[in-house]
């Protein structure tokens, strides 16, 4: 009888900031391990985006044969609560595709040898699965090692803390870590009667039951969180800080990108400000015209990648930006002739990769996302 493939399963969350570093992290896996076949098994809130086929297709370009990837069947966005934050849209995704996520699972396991499971950590739930099916089962943090100390800690608080964690008088104290205050926790825990938050918690539990803890940061950066997370008194899972890994070249819109590239090599070394918030990130309308001023007012040479005002800060990350926002007519009255020669502005992305990369840029706005933060350094 012919020995089955050996296979492990990649089940990233719903969203494109946190299927890169996944996809990234596969690439370099299979390259290391070439009889293995890696399956990505993948949630969806709604279509996928032209930028997440994308990412996807070049596991096929890199040569990565033993790659392959499968969609679960969507879920509609009106079974999941209305004031949902994006991140308890992504984690609740998975919680309603853990019957299809079996579903799939176990027809793979038919045709091969499913070794692991290696989940983003919103797609923890499905550790579940793993667990029932007696495989091996690894969270990939995709994130610093901060935050992950927090969500390991956040089940702990939600047992000895009585008021909402916004009304602590105290910040919360973690080994190797800076003292958090309540009121910075992230707007998922906030509010701890509703469901989104019995869910996250549930999340961070299962954190706990896991194999290992794969990591995107490295020691250097976060030295006592992370040693102080794998002492062997914190009685959590192994931690196997593995990164930065980052998309390392852009593989989406080769003409805007030869636009934007020939643009800063006429810019002076250093002069540009590059202004950019994220795959998903959005402003409102005020924050737009603020923004547009500023820029306007100091002179500076910028680069700005903006997208249409939404009252949402994450407004566009489980979506495609629509192609009638593209005229920019958001901006302020006479911004782009106001600021041309000086500063251009582009819709809804840019190669940020070779844009950062680049001896003209002098500077970058961000909203500090990890993603952005290692491109940068």
């Amino acid at each position: 009888m012919e020995e089955k493939t050996t296979c492990v399963a990649i089940v990233p969350s719903p969203g494109y900031t946190h299927l890169v570093p996944l996809v990234e992290f596969t690439k370099r896996l299979a390259s290391l391990h070439i009889g293995i076949h890696f399956k990505f098994i993948i949630p969806t809130l709604g279509p996928p985006t032209d930028s997440t086929i994308t990412i996807l297709n070049s596991l096929q370009n890199s040569n990565l044969s033993t790659t392959t990837f499968t969609f679960l069947p969507q879920i509609s966005i009106a079974d999941l609560p209305q004031d949902a934050s994006t991140a308890a849209l992504m984690q609740l995704t998975v919680s309603h595709s853990l019957t299809s996520f079996k579903k799939t699972l176990t027809l793979e396991r038919c045709s091969k040898k499913v070794v692991a499971v290696v989940a983003d950590y919103f797609a923890a739930e499905t550790l579940s699965v793993a667990k029932e099916f007696n495989i091996l089962s690894y969270i990939y943090y995709p994130g610093n090692a901060l935050s992950l100390s927090l969500f390991f800690h956040l089940p702990y608080l939600d047992k000895t803390t009585s008021c909402e964690f916004k009304d602590l008088k105290e910040a919360i104290k973690m080994p190797g870590c800076i003292p958090i205050h309540g009121c910075d926790f992230p707007s998922t825990v906030q509010n701890r009667s509703s469901i989104v938050y019995k869910s996250f918690i549930y999340v961070c539990k299962m954190l706990h039951f896991a194999d290992g803890i794969i990591l995107n940061a490295f020691t250097n950066l976060e030295a006592d969180t992370i040693k102080a997370m794998q002492k062997k008194e914190a009685k959590l899972p192994p931690i196997y800080p593995i990164g930065p890994i980052i998309q390392t070249d852009s593989t989406i819109k080769v003409k805007e990108s030869e636009f934007l590239m020939g643009w800063l090599d006429n810019q002076p070394c250093k002069s540009v400000l590059y202004v950019s918030f994220g795959s998903g990130g959005t402003l409102n309308q005020e924050q737009i015209f603020e923004l547009a001023l500023g820029l306007e007012l100091s002179g500076v040479k910028f680069l700005w990648v903006v997208r249409a005002p939404n009252k949402s800060p994450n407004g566009a990350y489980l979506k495609e930006m629509m192609k009638n926002n593209e005229n920019l007519n958001f901006l302020p009255r006479g911004f782009l002739e106001r600021t041309k020669g000086n500063g251009l502005v582009v819709s809804s992305w840019a190669p940020q990769i070779e844009i950062l990369s680049h001896e003209s840029i002098g500077g970058f706005l961000t909203h500090c996302g990890w993603n952005s933060t290692r491109e940068y350094c």
